[in-house]
């Protein structure tokens, strides 16, 4: 079983509501700030993307591009806050891979395929397999071994039912044939306060938030969800 070979990437694409209408091409663009809205608490991959690219942005166009994070509901919230917004260029959305989860497994106020437009792929990151130091478990195989003799099963952190943190440890769950117990949070900055403190010892989550931890020792990363060892990865 290998459960690295699962190229379960978090793409993070910018997409605009709908479709740009058709006076803003022949005027300059921007004129005014963007709302830039996450469907994320802060904290997560999506909000630190949307952060520095956001930056970057006002810095090349000369306005301001306003975070607005809308957490909720796997990120339905804010996505159908984006998707009802006017279709002029000045309401966009960073959005990530549990998009196409959380809109197939709830009924969305509105149409996901004509209402969301995409513009780019922004870029992709792994998703890492991350225990807390005190867990005694070095090695997947560890981990796998640990879970098989944990009574009622090795609580793990999700972010959300259906989001792609929680579907991607049911997958490593099914895969190595153990019991885990998912322990949900409404963002990604909250599971990542108790697996800082060992409050919840697993979580399989977007390398961003995890890298600064795993860099200072206080996380320990045991697997990615690449078929190949991450680069920035110790």
């Amino acid at each position: 079983m290998s459960f690295t070979s699962k190229r379960i990437y978090v793409w993070v694409c910018l997409t605009v509501c709908a479709v740009l209408a058709a006076p803003a091409y022949s005027q300059q663009y921007p004129v005014k700030p963007v709302r830039v809205i996450v469907p994320f608490a802060p904290g997560g991959g999506s909000d630190i993307t949307a952060r520095q690219f956001s930056q970057k942005l006002s810095e090349y166009l000369g306005q301001q591009f306003i975070i607005d994070n809308r957490g909720g509901a796997g990120g339905m919230i804010g996505i159908e806050l984006a998707a009802k917004a006017p279709p002029d260029g000045y309401t966009i959305m960073m959005m990530s891979a549990s998009f196409a989860t959380s809109s197939a497994m709830n009924k969305p106020a509105f149409d996901p395929i004509n209402n969301i437009v995409p513009v780019a792929e922004f870029g992709y990151t792994p998703f890492v397999l991350t225990a807390h130091p005190s867990l005694p478990a070095k090695t997947t195989k560890d981990l796998i071994a640990l879970a098989r003799t944990t009574k009622g099963g090795l609580s793990y952190a999700g972010t959300g039912v259906g989001g792609a943190t929680h579907l991607a440890t049911e997958l490593f769950s099914s895969m190595a044939n153990v019991k885990m117990v998912a322990v949900q949070y409404k963002s990604t900055g909250a599971a990542m306060t108790d697996l800082l403190s060992g409050q919840v010892p697993v979580i399989v989550g977007s390398l961003l938030p995890i890298m600064p931890h795993l860099t200072t020792g206080k996380l320990r990363a045991l697997a990615v969800t690449t078929a190949k060892r991450w680069y920035t990865l110790p």
